[in-house]
C-alpha cells in the first residue's frame, strides 16, 4: 500500500463496491478491471444515484484480506504472548484509532477495556477447514 495518491477533479465521483470482486491470492491477482463488478456497480448507480454516473474516468483493483466472517483480528500472536495482531477484515483503517488504542492497552496492560472475544484468533470461523463465506457477491 501507500505510494502517490491519484488526483480527482472536484464533482468526480468515487464509488466501488465492497468485497465485489473475485476472490484471488497475491500471486493469482491481476490488475485487469473486473468487468462484471464494475457493471454491477453501474447497474447500481444507474439505479440509485442515476444523476451521478457519468464517464468511467479511472479504475484500479484493492487487494485486502478478509477474514471468512468479515471480523477483525485483534489478539495475541500465538507462542508470543507479548506480540499482538490486528488483521483489518478490510475496513480497519475506519478503526484504525481505536484499533491502535485497543493494541496499546494488551501492550501495557495485558488486556483491553473491550470485549475482545468475538475478535480472537481462534474463533470457530477462523479454525473451521472450510469457513462459509457469505457475505461475498
Amino acid at each position: 500500500m501507500g505510494g502517490a495518491q491519484r488526483q480527482v477533479d472536484p464533482g468526480v465521483l468515487r464509488a466501488a463496491q465492497d468485497v465485489g470482486g473475485r476472490e484471488v491470492t497475491v500471486d493469482t491477482r491481476t490488475f485487469e478491471p473486473d468487468l462484471a463488478a464494475r457493471q454491477r456497480l453501474e447497474d447500481f448507480l444507474n439505479q440509485y444515484l442515476p444523476t451521478a454516473l457519468g464517464p468511467i474516468i479511472y479504475t484500479k483493483t484493492c487487494l485486502y484480506t478478509l477474514p471468512p466472517d468479515r471480523d477483525f483480528v485483534l489478539d495475541a500472536l500465538p507462542g508470543h504472548q507479548n506480540c499482538f495482531m490486528a488483521v483489518g477484515a478490510g475496513h480497519a483503517f475506519k478503526f484504525a484509532s481505536l484499533i491502535g488504542k485497543i493494541l496499546s492497552e494488551l501492550a501495557i496492560d495485558g488486556a483491553a477495556e473491550s470485549n475482545l472475544e468475538p475478535f480472537k484468533l481462534d474463533r470457530p470461523a477462523l479454525m473451521a477447514e472450510n469457513p462459509a463465506k457469505k457475505f461475498l457477491v
